[in-house]
């Protein structure tokens, strides 16, 4: 089992080395970890909100992220989705309160490469609001800022390989082709449109 190395180095398991430190090991710890998982990714989303909004307004993003669906369905169970939820709003969090600034941007990146790493691959998709808001907002300093965001995903990439894997590529590319080929990723290049449904769908 050696190929699935990659998952005792998960957000969701490493909350769950807490709580089961703590609270013992049963299914009711573990889902219990997931649930404290999720509630911390909602809680980085909104006091990343309070940046532009105060009040009623987050209150009520607050409201409605509890009743959605996705959240709801896989808070409950140790899913790496959990992982994926708190990553998302880690990264939101960093970005919108720091991403102005070089080491703002680096961190970001770190928090991509956490998602994708650490909650499940299709994280990077992140990468793509990013560049898109640092394009918008920073106009001529974009080309600097998604430069520096790059080389923090690449920096924490490595922090990875080295610290978690211990420098081992072959078992991080081996759980890659694992988990693309269980999303059966190449059907996407011959079904473009139902590329953009999943896309739509789950990002």
């Amino acid at each position: 089992y050696e190929r699935f190395a990659p998952l005792k180095f998960t957000a969701v398991a490493a909350a769950a080395r807490v709580v089961f430190a703590v609270a013992g090991v049963s299914r009711v710890t573990a889902n219990i970890a997931s649930i404290l998982l999720s509630l911390a990714g909602m809680l980085f989303w909104l006091l990343a909100l309070r940046k532009f909004w105060t009040g009623r307004r987050v209150i009520l993003i607050g409201f409605l992220l509890l009743c959605n669906f996705v959240l709801f369905t896989y808070s409950r169970m140790p899913y790496l989705e959990n992982g994926l939820i708190f990553s998302f709003g880690l990264t939101f969090f960093v970005h919108s309160r720091f991403g102005e600034s070089s080491v703002g941007q680096i961190l970001t990146g770190i928090c991509i490469a956490a998602a994708a790493l650490m909650g499940k691959l299709f994280g990077v998709l992140l990468f793509i609001p990013v560049v898109a808001t640092q394009v918008y907002y920073l106009r001529a300093q974009s080309v600097k800022a998604i430069g520096l965001t790059i080389l923090g995903g690449l920096a924490g990439f490595a922090a990875y390989l080295l610290i978690f894997l211990g420098g081992d590529f072959s078992l991080w590319w081996q759980y890659h082709v694992d988990t693309t080929d269980l999303l059966h990723i190449s059907k996407y290049f011959s079904d473009p449109l139902g590329a953009i449904g999943m896309f739509i769908s789950f990002g």
